[in-house]
């Protein structure tokens, strides 16, 4: 009986992928990202673009905004992006409230060779 009970653990561990063999979870590697932020067609200055992520595989990024421009590194995914105060905190104050939090319904991707416009409209 305690053989029989033994197979059937083991039966159930190798059905369970009790395996003991641990597969690491890989990120894809950052890649080079771009892009403008501008409020009222006007370029942004001295704000950080944060990208949180929402989808597998992407990694937090934050990125200084310069004369509504960015530029840096970023892993490839699915993310919503928000914006918090650079050096000054006087060009923060110009940005739309709504843009100060990550929303669910302004998702963009990281890809390759993609540029990434931020209208905070």
């Amino acid at each position: 009986m305690q053989h029989l009970a033994k197979v059937v653990v083991l039966s159930l561990c190798i059905m369970c992928g009790c395996s003991g063999k641990v597969t690491p979870r890989v990120n894809p590697a950052p890649i080079e990202v771009s892009g403008t932020v501008t409020i009222a067609g006007k370029p942004v200055n001295d704000v950080v673009i944060n990208f949180q992520p929402t989808g597998p595989g992407s990694l937090p990024a934050l990125l200084t905004v310069k004369d509504g421009k960015f530029q840096g590194h970023a892993n490839p995914g699915r993310y919503t992006y928000f914006v918090t105060p650079g050096q000054s905190k006087e060009a923060f104050k110009s940005v739309p409230e709504k843009y100060r939090a990550g929303a669910m319904d302004r998702q963009f991707s990281v890809a390759p060779e993609n540029a990434i416009d931020f209208k905070l409209d």
